[in-house]
């Protein structure tokens, strides 16, 4: 019971920092979600619970206009995560080299980095099955392994986009 409103809390306080005057707009594309929060405002996310429902991760996928050649995705781990151990975005079945996160900042509620991906990583993401995030969630703790199912994220990464033309 704890943990549950724990997970809601955290949640709440992560849309509201995402999409700061609320979400007015929501589409399902299998494990992904596009919610907008205002005209321009628009993110394709996924959030990965453990077993027990307990927060891992969420990412939230970007808009790409026309004239930009990548797409960044903001990944949000549970606070005093291991900076110099990394967070890390593999290609499950892939082979293409695993995607090292760049560090935005750290709260009480999360901490968040930015993966950037060319045609050729987005390309394969969109074939593929899932993403494995590598990451440690302290200093001297083992690494945490979660799967980022992309199942939907090829519609879902459409429909973001035709939003983002939209605006």
């Amino acid at each position: 019971m704890k943990s549950a409103m724990i997970w809601a809390a955290l949640l709440i306080s992560l849309t509201v920092s995402a999409f700061p005057h609320g979400v007015f707009a929501q589409q399902t594309f299998d494990d992904w979600a596009i919610s907008c929060a205002e005209p321009g405002g628009c993110r394709l996310a996924q959030t990965i619970m453990s077993s027990e429902r307990v927060w891992i991760a969420t990412v939230l996928m970007h808009p790409r206009a026309p004239d930009q050649p990548l797409r960044q995705a903001e990944v949000f781990v549970p606070p005093g995560l291991h900076f110099p151990s990394g967070l890390y975005a593999s290609l499950i079945g892939g082979e293409l080299t695993p995607l090292r996160a760049e560090w935005r900042q750290c709260s009480a509620r999360a901490c968040a980095g930015v993966i950037t991906l060319d045609p050729a990583q987005e390309s394969a993401w969109q074939r593929g099955r899932a993403v494995e995030l590598r990451f440690r969630p302290g200093p001297g703790a083992p690494v945490a392994v979660a799967e980022l199912s992309l199942m939907g994220v090829t519609a879902g990464l459409r429909a973001l986009d035709a939003l983002g033309a939209q605006e």
